[in-house]
This record gives C-alpha cells, sequence and structure tokens, in this order.
C-alpha cells in the first residue's frame, strides 16, 4: 500500500530523504 500522507513520509522516511516523487522531505 502506497503511502501518500506527507505526515506519514515524515514519520517513516529519515530527514534529508526524499519521498515517492523525489520531493525533499
Amino acid at each position: 500500500e502506497l503511502i501518500t500522507d506527507r505526515n506519514a513520509l515524515q514519520f517513516n522516511y529519515p530527514q534529508g530523504t526524499t519521498d515517492m516523487c523525489g520531493n525533499a522531505i
């Protein structure tokens, strides 16, 4: 299941990485 919630992305990935769309988190 894809994670689309921005807060969820910030929770699951270290700061400084990018989300699935290539945007800096």
